[in-house]
């Protein structure tokens, strides 16, 4: 009996202050909101310069809730959802993982112009785009010759025009990441318009592209799937190879070509 006594004794001398304490700590919290509250080494509260909600852990603030909802914090280890964030900067220490912006993001400004904006150089161990434009008027003529013709109907008011040598051929560099992809070519057609045979790296993909019409037509838009290999620098070839049976000539009329 005398055991019993003294157990309930004891655990009355350990729980009583223990309760006392919790209820002094939420209430110094409620009734005194410009005192920091301390537990053991972790001290949250509200910051009596600021007004800011803050967190401290050995001394330093980890993190910071402003009056307006801003939240700042020193290094989050997680993940981290927020339901908007309209703007900010990352620290120096930035973990890895996946990250997702609705709009832009810059580095080196704080403030982007567009979806990337990066104020200096770029230094990557494989970034390779996935889109390429090409303009007839920077290709190299391999073949024939091809000379530019105004043409007000049609989109950039002109086109590239071959002078209807049957092996006409010309080329140019691009930069693509490899895989497949739509090639696009932008171009007129009508009666005297001959055939093209596409080349991406010395490797055929595309075969006899017809460009006869018996009407003339502007604005004419032809595409392929084609393969690009490996990553990096890549030459397309264009080469005229016959045509269609009704034509009367070779010619070739092209304003831009894309790969997407």
């Amino acid at each position: 009996m005398r055991f019993l006594n003294e157990s309930v004794t004891w655990r009355r001398l350990v729980l009583f202050p223990l309760a006392g304490l919790i209820l002094f700590t939420i209430f110094s919290f409620i009734l005194f909101p410009n005192k920091i509250v301390n537990a053991t080494s972790i001290i949250w509260g509200q910051d009596p310069v600021t007004g800011d909600f803050i967190v401290k852990m050995g001394g330093v603030v980890i993190l910071r809730v402003s009056d307006s909802g801003v939240l700042t914090a020193a290094t989050i280890n997680g993940t981290s959802n927020a339901g908007e964030i309209s703007s900010g900067q990352f620290g120096s220490k930035v973990g890895g993982g996946n990250y997702s912006f609705p709009g832009n993001v810059g580095i080196g400004t704080t403030n982007p112009s567009t979806t990337l904006d990066v104020v200096g150089n770029i230094k990557a161990a494989n970034i390779h785009p996935v889109t390429a434009t090409l303009w007839p008027d920077e290709f190299n003529t391999l073949a024939g010759s091809f000379k530019y013709s105004i043409a007000n109907s049609q989109i950039y008011s002109g086109v590239w025009e071959s002078d209807g040598l049957d092996g006409a051929s010309l080329e140019s560099k691009f930069i693509l990441k490899s895989g497949t992809y739509t090639l696009s070519v932008l171009g007129s057609s009508n009666k005297t318009k001959g055939k093209i045979d596409w080349y991406i790296d010395d490797n055929l993909v595309v075969t006899g592209q017809d460009w006869y019409s018996s009407n003339p037509a502007n604005n004419v838009v032809k595409t392929a799937e084609v393969n690009v290999n490996n990553d990096g620098i890549h030459t397309l070839k264009g080469t005229v190879n016959g045509k269609n049976p009704l034509s009367q000539a070779y010619i070739i009329s092209l304003t831009k070509i894309w790969i997407k």
